[in-house]
Parts: C-alpha cells; sequence; structure tokens
C-alpha cells in the first residue's frame, strides 16, 4: 500500500531559522561623563582589566548583538558533534581549557578611553582577497590597517593619526567583522572615543574580545586542520564542485543558532557547529577563499516580516566561472523541529539581484563602497539541473509531472524544484500531495514512502522519495 507523508513548511515556521547581524547601534553617553571604561580579555590570562581616561567621551557600538551562553536543543549535526558552550565540552570541538573559559567581555558602562596610540607604521599586510577592503581610498585603508593591527596584536584600543567621522568608523568595523572571518578573537561591540561628540569626529576605538592569545592559537590550529581537509576533498574539482561542497559541509555540520557566544564567529560555525547567519556566511566565505575562489560577505535589511531576534541578514555573494552570484545557505537550511534533517533545497544557490531583492536591501557600508552585480544564471543550481519551471499556473502540472517523471525514473531519490512564478507556486503547494502521488503511482511500481516541505522564500518543493523493501 502506498502511503505519503506531508511535510509544509511556510515562511511562519521557515522564520526560526533566520538569522541576523544587528545593525549599528550607538548609546551615546553624556559629554560631562567623569569616567569611561574599555573591558577585554589580557593576552596573558584570561581576567578582565581596564583602562581609564577623564577626558574623552565613548559610546558602545556593536556591528554583532553581545551574545549570551543558552542550551542548545537542536540534533546534533551528520558528522562532528557539537560542542555546548554551556556545558563541559567535547574535546573535537571546543577550544576551552579547564583554565581558559571562553566568554564574551561585559563592558557596564559601555564606554572607553583609548590610552594606546598607533604612531607607528603598522606592518604590511596582504588584503588581496578582500573584497571591500579593497575598495577602501588610502586614507581609510591607512585607518582600516591600524585597527586591523591592533585586533590581530590583542591590543585593547588603537588611536588613529588623524581624527575620522563615526561613519567612517562603522565601514572600518564592518569590515574588520565582515569582511576578514579570520578574526574570530573580537566580538562585534566596539568602543568609538570621540574628539568632538556632537560633531561626531572619532580619534579611536576600543575592542572587546571573546578569547584570548592562547584559545586563538589554538582555535586557529583546528581551523586550518579544517580547511587542508577541504582543500584534499576537493582537489581537481571545478569552481561550481567546489563551491557546492562547502555549501553542502556548511549546510549538513552547523545547526541553526543565534544565541550561543560564538554564533557570530566563523569559528562557531566551522567548529562548534553552531551559528547564525552572519557565522555561516563567514564560515563559507572563508572556505572560498581558502579554495582561491572570490567571495565576500554582506548584510542587510530583510523584509519577509518574520520574527526573529534581528532584524538583519548576512549572505555571500561568490564569484563562479567570472559571473558573480548570490548564495544564501541559511534561508536555505530547513531542519524539523525533532531534529531530523532534509535535503538542502538550494532555493538562494546561485541567484541574481533581481531574485535577492524581492526580500532584502543591502546596508550602504556595502553598497557605497561598489557591490558587483550579480545578472547571471548559468551556474543557478536549478537551471542547471534542470529542475527549475517557468510555466504559468495555467500549465505548471504538466511540467511538474514532466520534471517529476525524468528525475525519479533516472533513479533520484531526493529533488528540489524553483518555480519562477509565486502563482504557478501556489498552485503546487495546494495540489502537491495528489500530483505527486499521481505521478510517482505512474514510474513506479513498488509501494512508496515520500515526503516533502516547501519554502516561500525560494519558491522551492523539496521531496524525497524511499522505496518500501
Amino acid at each position: 500500500m502506498k502511503t505519503g507523508i506531508k511535510i509544509i513548511f511556510t515562511a511562519i515556521i521557515s522564520a526560526a531559522l533566520l538569522c541576523g547581524c544587528n545593525n549599528t547601534a550607538k548609546n551615546p553617553t553624556s559629554s560631562d561623563e567623569s569616567s569611561n571604561t574599555v573591558s577585554y580579555i589580557s593576552t596573558n590570562e584570561s581576567s578582565i582589566q581596564q583602562s581609564t581616561d577623564n577626558s574623552i567621551v565613548t559610546e558602545s557600538t556593536s556591528t554583532e548583538p553581545s551574545e549570551s551562553k543558552v542550551s542548545e536543543t537542536t540534533s546534533e549535526p551528520t558528522s562532528e558533534p557539537v560542542s555546548e558552550t554551556t556545558s563541559e565540552p567535547t574535546p573535537e570541538s571546543s577550544i576551552t581549557e579547564s583554565s581558559y573559559e571562553i566568554s564574551v567581555v561585559s563592558t557596564p558602562e559601555s564606554s572607553v578611553t583609548s590610552t594606546e596610540t598607533s604612531s607607528y607604521v603598522p606592518p604590511e599586510y596582504n588584503f588581496k582577497d578582500k573584497y571591500f577592503v579593497n575598495k577602501l581610498d588610502e586614507r581609510m585603508l591607512k585607518n582600516f590597517t591600524y585597527a586591523y593591527s591592533a585586533v590581530s596584536n590583542f591590543q585593547r584600543s588603537v588611536t588613529f593619526e588623524k581624527t575620522i567621522t563615526s561613519d567612517e568608523l562603522d565601514t572600518i568595523m564592518f569590515l574588520l567583522n565582515y569582511d576578514c572571518p579570520e578574526l574570530i578573537q573580537i566580538s562585534g561591540d566596539y568602543f568609538p572615543v570621540y574628539s568632538n561628540f556632537e560633531e561626531g569626529t572619532v580619534s579611536g576605538v576600543g575592542f572587546s574580545y571573546i578569547m584570548d592569545k592562547k584559545q586563538y592559537k589554538k582555535a586557529s590550529s583546528k581551523l586550518d586542520n579544517l580547511f587542508e581537509k577541504i582543500k584534499k576533498n576537493t582537489n581537481g574539482k571545478t569552481e561550481l564542485e567546489k563551491e557546492k561542497y562547502v555549501y553542502d559541509y556548511i549546510f549538513n555540520n552547523c545547526i541553526y543558532n543565534e544565541t550561543d557566544t560564538m554564533s557570530g564567529s566563523a569559528y562557531g560555525a566551522l567548529i562548534n557547529h553552531k551559528g547564525r547567519c552572519e557565522a555561516i556566511c563567514k564560515s563559507f566565505m572563508w572556505c572560498m577563499r581558502e579554495l582561491g575562489i572570490e567571495c565576500m560577505s554582506v548584510s542587510g535589511d530583510q523584509n519577509w516580516n518574520t520574527e526573529s531576534l534581528y532584524a538583519s541578514h548576512s549572505w555571500n555573494i561568490v564569484k563562479i566561472n567570472g559571473e558573480y552570484y548570490h548564495l544564501d545557505i541559511t534561508v536555505d537550511k530547513v531542519q524539523l523541529e525533532n531534529g531530523e534533517k532534509y535535503p538542502a533545497n538550494y532555493g538562494f544557490f546561485n541567484v541574481n539581484d533581481s531574485f535577492v531583492s524581492k526580500g532584502r536591501k543591502i546596508n550602504n557600508i556595502f553598497t557605497s563602497l561598489g557591490v558587483p552585480q550579480c545578472t547571471a544564471v548559468k551556474d543557478n543550481y536549478h537551471i542547471l539541473n534542470g529542475l527549475y519551471i517557468d510555466a504559468t499556473n495555467n500549465n505548471v502540472k504538466d511540467e511538474f509531472y514532466s520534471v517529476l517523471g525524468e528525475k525519479f525514473s533516472s533513479g533520484s531519490d531526493s529533488i528540489s524544484i524553483k518555480f519562477k512564478y509565486p502563482s504557478a507556486f501556489e498552485k503546487i503547494c495546494n495540489n502537491c500531495d495528489n500530483w505527486i502521488k499521481d505521478c510517482l503511482n505512474n514510474i513506479s511500481g513498488q509501494p512508496f514512502d515520500y515526503i516533502y516541505y516547501t519554502d516561500d522564500f525560494s519558491n522551492t518543493i523539496t521531496i524525497s522519495v524511499k522505496i518500501k523493501e
């Protein structure tokens, strides 16, 4: 007897999987503030130290939200185990030791002054793989290099040679966060040092760290080992094959989490296997760069009208075979509440500007520097694999039957189909059960089970079929 199991994920259910990276949030202090502090993890010990100054007013700013430790209740990934930062960590996926606990540094007064200067010329850095950093003019690039050098050396703060505007500081700190995934030691919190608060001019910035040098060294070693594994497994593959390998690896090994201590870090997604959109897109970008493929992370406002912790969202732009595409692993990640996993729908695997612009707008910090146009469609997952239906709702049934028949007759057990027109997609959703049964009855002489879910964000339906023994 043939049986069917139907599971439909609407935009409301999928909303729990959407994540964000906080817009810049500022909480200015009074201009007559008498005491200002910066908190950071010492490079020699895990205690928090402070520096005070009575002359400069500051505020706390963040490119990602402050995070707190919570217990993760979602399922473990398909390969390496997930480490819990709220309980005893597993040796395979945690960088903590009994005497070095990773924690977010708190700054109760949300203020800072800088007692360190950067009058020296910072060392030369190779920023050639950083798309947006390379768009900075000479003056901004120099200031960015000062900040990058300070963070690389675990300085608590840095003072620029000349004052900059608060908007320019936002750009520098956004690029440290989004274009430099290797800076896994910092949180998204930063503390502007104002030379003139009313005019919004900044003389320096303080940093907040989530690991010290010893922890960073161990974390970097684990990441290096992972990158070597990825390079080995993708050796000889095409750019598109490498892209899909990394996409599948992150999709299958990272559980969506908004509140874990390192949920905004590439380390959190790649090693702890937990992260929100910010961590997921930075992980993909870093892996692509390690494989010699141009890639960047962007963020912006989304208009899906969903309920998540953050109003913003982060994703990738990747260059494959000479063309730029948008890619969003997070939105493609659908996981059932019981932890059972289903195949990716690849709904945002190499899509163009026209498709992405329907649901989000890129942050001005990135667009002002110049975001590459994404107009190509040739390496879109569904178009490339004959899984894209551009029929209207009048003849979508015939096209649907044709694709199902071809793919399942050739031995596929799971497929994702994308629809160009929302009206055609809606018609499929309303008739999916009957149409799937009818089509599979015609091509299979054996009893079967099937399961499917739909995704309103990408107009995709993913169908898995299992022949009964």
